[in-house]
């Protein structure tokens, strides 16, 4: 569960170390150092993190909200939280300000991919309510993917 202490906020240029680290939580399919910092720097780009409810922040969780300004679909094209913070409602929280920033933006849809085999993390979409849209046949380096998406 997200604590009155523990807030989403934008992330800054200075992030950059915190976000590789937690970019560690994923065994494959991670972005570069050089790719973080350009994201950083997108207008396109939303990165999204909450820092952990301690004396010394550090981050928890980030989910990246990409959009284009031809295409009513936002895309959450990243979302990580640290696996000693599982289970505490983080994830669910940034994609429900995520789809808030979405429909902001202008956009009546948000999709993502997730690997066809990441059960825990099609429980969570399932519970958030995307809906399955494709199959992505070797999307994650040899492994299947699905698209879901969710009406805003």
């Amino acid at each position: 569960m997200i604590t009155s202490t523990c807030r989403i906020r934008t992330a800054r240029p200075d992030d950059l170390d915190a976000l590789m680290v937690l970019e560690q939580g994923f065994d494959a399919d991670r972005i570069s150092r050089r790719s973080m910092r350009r994201l950083l720097q997108r207008p396109s780009a939303l990165i999204r993190v909450i820092d952990a409810d301690t004396d010394h922040p550090t981050l928890v969780a980030t989910l990246i909200l990409l959009t284009r300004s031809n295409s009513r679909a936002a895309r959450i094209y990243s979302l990580i939280v640290d696996t000693t913070q599982r289970g505490h409602g983080l994830a669910a929280g940034l994609v429900d300000d995520a789809c808030h920033l979405a429909a902001l933006a202008g956009c009546d849809r948000i999709c993502l991919e997730v690997a066809a085999d990441n059960v825990a993390a099609l429980a969570l979409y399932q519970k958030l309510a995307f809906q399955p849209q494709r199959e992505l046949p070797g999307y994650y380096d040899g492994r299947d993917g699905l698209r879901l998406c969710r009406g805003l």
